[in-house]
């Protein structure tokens, strides 16, 4: 994330051309979430670590640049399976499932943070922005909202507190992030958790 990132900022910096750096949410090291965009960054692991680099490159270039901070995106084209169609294939089955419920995220709905961008190169929007949902949730409540969107039953979800899990990498407990920038500032708003939901299982593959 740092040594391809100052390569494309030098070559930026060359034709004089606007970039936009996709950052990320663990950039914080997620002892408070709801973060704005001044607010003190601390990553925990080497993923928010490698980002903040990245961020600080842009950071020294002279060519107008925008840092987009984003929050668990989710999308249509992904090769990893998204974390609604996880949920969704496997309450489909009844299978019972572990849902860290003491982890809050700002889900990001992709083709919206899309939108964003898009509005963001066409004004030349400078600095650093956060581009992610309109909520703090946690994965617990997450999956929660997508069973009730697509009216499955529940019951299959498990709490599970993030202490429990064995994951290799730390993870920040509150990485969500305070979009009010963006919404005052953009003519496209970051979308609530149940319209992206919505927008997203009205895709025809994924039915």
């Amino acid at each position: 994330n740092t040594d391809a990132t100052e390569i494309l900022a030098l070559e930026s910096e060359k034709y004089n051309t606007f970039f936009v750096y996709m950052s990320t949410d663990y950039v914080f090291d997620g002892k408070v979430g709801m973060k704005k965009e001044n607010d003190k960054t601390n990553p925990i692991n080497f993923y928010g670590k490698s980002k903040l680099d990245g961020e600080r490159v842009f950071k020294k270039i002279t060519t107008p640049n925008v840092i987009v901070r984003t929050s668990t995106p989710f999308g249509l084209h992904s090769k990893k399976i998204s974390f609604p169609i996880w949920v969704k294939k496997n309450l489909e089955l009844e299978k019972e499932i572990s849902v860290v419920i003491n982890q809050y995220t700002s889900p990001s709905y992709v083709p919206n943070i899309s939108k964003m961008i898009i509005e963001i190169m066409e004004r030349k929007i400078t600095g650093i922005i956060h581009l992610a949902g309109d909520i703090k949730i946690s994965r617990y409540d997450f999956a929660i909202k997508i069973a009730e969107i697509l009216n499955i039953d529940k019951k299959f979800l498990k709490p599970i507190k993030i202490e429990q899990m064995n994951w290799k990498a730390q993870r920040p407990k509150d990485s969500s992030l305070d979009v009010s920038k963006a919404k005052k500032l953009l003519k496209n708003k970051p979308e609530t958790i149940e319209k992206s939901l919505q927008l997203y299982f009205s895709n025809t593959h994924l039915s």
